[in-house]
């Protein structure tokens, strides 16, 4: 029995030796086992670092590369730089010497063109100034001209024969010499001039009016006639512009024929025009030639026209009217005062009466008491009492 306890100990002990040794084994084995692992690892880690390192190397190429090329790039542009700036400095310098060349053609161009405008202003003074001196003349033959039409106007037989003030020095002068000097105060010739020697050089080409040897008076060639009537070429204009001056209305009617007169009354205090006009022609056929085609050629003109001789009638028919009514109204006056005095005389014989009855209350009664009621009835009426019907 012991035998087999110790045969048994001794197989349990073996067995467990066994496992042991199996035990150590399987360690041994993980151990190898993770060994391997390790060693794969560290393999595996050597090969990565391997592939880095390729990587890096064939970046580092990449890199060795792209800059060798880049430097061949650079080098190859620097060289076109290069021949371009060659270029350019050729370029610039036959730019230079053209502009060089130009520049000295320029500047003797510009020298010739200096010289023919030099040459061309001198011209063009020396025009100028001979222009000048013609439209100083002009000017000065114009403004003499302009005096000698007001002074024909002044002069003239449309004005003359209404200018109160102008006659009375003709009949001073038997001659009709009338001083240049009371021109010079008329507010026109104001405008134009204030010397009596423009008077003088302006009425040498007159062939209206002639000036005296000592150039101090003036008269016209032929005397007024003594009686004129102008009204045959006179026209009526009605509603023109409150504006309206000589020369405005003078724009207007001067295409129909040469006005001599026109005459714009005015209110004597604010100087307005009472709005209307007479236009004179020298033509009495330019009368008719405005009443025909005023409203033709101003359609939409507020002025209306008629012939002056036209107007006259209608004035006198208007007076005529007026004067109708006027008798009229004072025939109807007269009729009311009589009435009115014989109301009044009625009254008063009547009061005379009715006062005798009451002083003499015994007078005899044959009057009829009708005529009594009357009587009054008629006092009591004028002195505003009340009366009373039975």
């Amino acid at each position: 029995m012991i035998d087999n306890l110790n045969q048994n100990q001794n197989q349990n002990q073996n067995q467990n030796k066994n496992q042991n040794q199996n035990l150590n084994q399987n360690q041994n084995q993980n151990q190898n086992l993770n060994q391997n692992q390790n060693q794969n690892q560290n393999q595996n880690q050597n090969q990565n670092k391997n592939q880095n390192k390729n990587q890096n190397q064939n970046q580092n190429l990449n890199q060795n590369r792209n800059r060798n090329r880049n430097r061949n790039r650079n080098r190859n542009r620097n060289r076109n730089r290069n021949r371009n700036q060659n270029q350019n400095q050729n370029q610039n310098q036959n730019q230079n010497q053209n502009q060089n060349q130009n520049q000295n053609q320029n500047q003797n161009q510009n020298q010739n063109q200096n010289k023919n405008k030099n040459q061309n202003q001198n011209e063009n003074i020396n025009q100028n100034q001979n222009q000048n001196q013609n439209q100083n003349q002009n000017q000065n033959i114009n403004h003499l001209i302009k005096i000698q039409k007001q002074m024909e106007f002044y002069l003239g037989d449309s004005n003359l024969s209404k200018d109160k003030y102008l006659k009375s020095f003709l009949k001073k002068n038997n001659q009709g010499w009338i001083e240049l000097e009371i021109f010079i105060k008329f507010n026109k010739i104001k405008e134009l001039t204030e010397n009596i020697t423009d008077l003088v050089k302006s009425l040498k080409e007159s062939k209206a009016l002639v000036v005296d040897e000592e150039n101090l008076q003036v008269r016209r060639l032929n005397p007024l006639p003594p009686k004129l009537d102008f009204t045959n070429r006179t026209i009526y204009a009605e509603y023109i512009p409150k504006n309206s001056t000589r020369e405005s209305l003078t724009e207007i009617f001067k295409k129909y024929g040469e006005i001599s007169y026109i005459s714009i009354p005015r209110f004597p205090n604010s100087k307005k025009n009472k709005g209307f006009a007479f236009i004179e022609f020298f033509d009495p056929k330019n009368v008719e030639n405005v009443v025909s085609n005023f409203s033709i050629d101003f359609p939409n003109s507020k002025i209306q026209i008629m012939k002056k001789s036209e107007w006259i009638e209608l004035k006198k028919e208007l007076n005529r009217i007026l004067k109708k009514r006027q008798m009229e109204k004072q025939n109807e006056n007269q009729n009311e005062n009589q009435n009115e005095n014989q109301n009044e005389n009625q009254n008063e014989n009547q009061i005379q009466e009715l006062k005798k009855r009451k002083e003499n209350p015994k007078k005899s009664k044959n009057i009829q008491s009708n005529s009594q009621n009357d009587l009054n009835q008629s006092f009591k009426e004028d002195l505003g009492v009340p009366i009373i019907k039975n």
